[in-house]
């Protein structure tokens, strides 16, 4: 039995690592520093828009990331990739008579934003682009299913309003990756976007990777530097509670490795 279990290791081992040709892996975890600006406002009556930075404080924040894509060879198939990204802030500032919900803060108030979210996604490349430009281009489209969650909240010495993040948005998906010849690295372009009914979000990022030089067996591990910005207007249709156009955008830097 144990011989039987080792050949089967052995062979899947080989089908991961054939080049990619068969199943690739790759798995990633970072940061990014997102800066947070824009606005938003909660409430049914007379709701006071609020500044993040100006009016709450609000500061920039680094954020873990982290991603697992899994692609095979199956042309009609879809690929798979999963996106987990937190992106939480917080500030303090004394309020003048502002209007949260139904109560009105008007001494020194903490701020909490949580607007955490996890994707996922079912792609596919364009057919033969990557053979045709022999590896320099790999071109991918496809549909991005997100899920906010989380929570708003705003405390001071008499008040404290929690409003709950919780919904889903579909986002199209697309990228492109452009890997030059024997420099080792290679620069990659994502966009997810939708937009109707007066509401729209969108998630743009460009990152170079770059080969490490690390000797570990049937891992190859490279590294991410990039930019993100996230855009988000909504208004209480999409998030049952918040009207708001919020912006994050940052650098962000991490690990990925390939199996």
């Amino acid at each position: 039995m144990f011989k039987i279990l080792s050949y089967i290791s052995l062979i899947f081992v080989f089908v991961i690592k054939l080049n990619g040709s068969i199943i690739d892996l790759q798995v990633g975890i970072g940061g990014w520093n997102a800066s947070p600006s824009g606005s938003f406002k909660y409430g049914n009556t007379n709701p006071t828009n609020l500044q993040l930075k100006d009016t709450l404080g609000i500061d920039s924040k680094i954020n873990g990331y982290f991603y697992a894509d899994l692609s095979h060879f199956i042309p009609i198939l879809p690929n798979i990739r999963f996106e987990k990204q937190n992106l939480k802030t917080e500030g303090k500032k004394n309020l003048d008579d502002i209007k949260f919900g139904d109560k009105i803060y008007s001494t020194s108030t903490k701020s909490n934003i949580d607007l955490s979210q996890t994707d996922f996604i079912l792609y596919w490349s364009v057919p033969f682009l990557n053979t045709l430009s022999t590896g320099i281009i790999d071109t991918k489209f496809g549909i991005d299913v997100r899920k906010f969650y989380g929570e708003i909240n705003l405390e001071d010495s008499s008040n404290n309003e929690n409003v709950k993040i919780d919904f889903l948005v579909p986002l199209g998906y697309a990228s492109i990756e452009v890997s030059p010849p024997f420099i080792g690295a290679s620069i990659t372009a994502t966009t997810k976007y939708i937009k109707y009914s007066g509401n729209s979000l969108s998630d743009n990022s460009i990152k170079l990777t770059i080969n490490l030089p690390i000797p570990i067996a049937l891992i190859d591990l490279k590294l991410d530097i990039g930019y993100k910005k996230q855009e988000f207007k909504i208004d209480k249709d999409i998030s049952d509670s918040i009207d708001g156009n919020i912006k994050f955008d940052g650098v962000f830097a991490g690990i990925e490795a390939s199996f």
